[in-house]
């Protein structure tokens, strides 16, 4: 055992310490805070410690609502003040661009962030048995062990609320499941998907119906799901009971999500993203405009209601919108954005690992006067904007995800 002082967070969450020349990765340690160290797991560079005790606490310590806090996977920072959470996604920004993009004084926003609980309006839980009573819940932290959960703060409690009534009503039926999704709508209204191993059989049937009973529940439906793998839905919607879609609304338009939709979790943030994008972009009416990573086409519709001449690139084909003014491409982004021609503006929102190289110099290529790239991963977003040479003009960090280590960054590129 040793003592230190915490230096800094990892993008995990996990607190950073030295031991001499040795890095040790410390769970639940806060930036500031000094503690008695013990090594578990020892690596050839580095090391996993955990905390023996606290010798000098963080002022922005605070208590975790949630008494899972610290077992359960779903939550990295419910213990630091919510203010403290933005700041420190702001300076991951900042870190990531000015050591990775090579920028000594980038220009980034405070971050945005609105509700810190109750705001994930897609509840996905795995099904476990306690005492012969069915429970849901999340993987315990690095295991494949369950953590039943009593009440989740980071849901929208209509959807903690149905999962509670699911738990009952599958136990009552003597249902066997293996997970369960609820989406909910800004209304308060539920969408249901009971998973099983098996066929559907009258217990799961019996389950649905009960459901559907529920006042806030739009339809409650049936995947079949026998991947080893932690996949959690399967091929097929089999409809049971009402709706097949929940109607949904972002940005003043509507939607129809069925199970397997993408939708931003935090609807409002969310809203407040998109907009910050489209002002950034400076587009006005008859522009042309590529959205790429494109989803499921919200952003498209949004700039196309503005009168924008809109391409959009996606390779889910389920996400395809028919939209006036939105051209829709079904492919992947580096093997069709080279058959476009140019654009006034590109927005770029690709997954974790960034743009693909092709992507990028393509995009070089273009040569378009404004590049919005929206990324969810600081260092991928710092070494593409390095690979492009284009001029930061700003960043915009929106806290999508509270309680987690997770940022969305917006930022906008101008041609030098």
């Amino acid at each position: 055992m040793f003592e230190a002082v915490c230096s800094d967070l990892t993008s995990e969450g996990l607190g950073v310490v030295r031991n001499g020349a040795f890095v040790v990765f410390v769970e639940g340690l806060l930036i500031g805070e000094k503690a008695v160290i013990r090594i578990e797991k020892r690596e050839k560079r580095f090391a996993y410690g955990s905390v023996v005790r606290i010798l000098e606490r963080n002022p922005d310590r605070i208590s975790p609502v949630c008494p899972h806090f610290g077992t359960c996977g779903g939550c990295s920072l419910m213990h630091l003040a919510y203010e403290k959470q933005l700041e420190w996604k702001r300076s991951q920004v900042i870190t990531a661009l000015r050591k990775l993009a090579h920028i000594p004084h980038p220009n980034v926003d405070a971050t945005v962030g609105l509700e810190p609980l109750h705001y994930r309006n897609k509840l996905q839980m795995k099904a476990t048995t306690v005492h012969g009573e069915t429970r849901f819940g999340l993987y315990k932290k690095g295991s494949n062990e369950i953590v039943p959960i009593d009440t989740c703060y980071i849901q929208e409690e209509a959807g903690d609320l149905v999962r509670r009534a699911a738990e009952k009503i599958a136990s009552q039926c003597k249902a066997e499941l293996r997970h369960i999704l609820v989406r909910t709508s800004g209304s308060g209204k539920a969408l249901v998907v009971l998973i099983a191993q098996s066929e559907i059989t009258e217990a799961i049937r019996e389950t649905a119906r009960h459901l559907f009973t529920l006042d806030s529940v739009v339809g409650v439906h049936f995947m079949q799901n026998t991947k080893r793998e932690n996949v959690i839905l399967g091929e097929e919607v089999i409809p049971l009971f009402g709706e097949l879609t929940l109607e949904e609304k972002m940005l003043g338009m509507d939607f129809k999500l069925d199970p397997k939709a993408f939708f931003q979790i935090n609807r409002p943030v969310a809203e407040r993203m998109y907009r910050h994008a489209f002002e950034m972009s400076s587009l006005q009416s008859g522009m042309r405009a590529l959205d790429a990573y494109a989803g499921s086409g919200i952003f498209a519709r949004f700039l196309a209601g503005r009168g924008v001449r809109v391409t959009a690139i996606e390779i889910v084909p389920e996400a395809q919108v028919q939209h006036c003014g939105v051209t829709w491409i079904v492919g992947a982004v580096e093997k069709e954005i080279d058959r476009l021609g140019t654009f006034d503006v590109v927005f770029l929102n690709p997954p974790r690992k960034g743009c693909e190289k092709t992507v990028l110099e393509s995009l070089i290529r273009k040569n378009a006067a404004r590049i919005v790239y929206t990324s969810c991963n600081p260092q991928t977003l710092a070494r593409d904007i390095a690979i492009l040479g284009y001029t930061l003009v700003g960043a915009a960090p929106f806290d999508l995800f509270p309680q987690t280590t997770h940022v969305e960054t917006v930022a906008l590129l101008a041609k030098k």
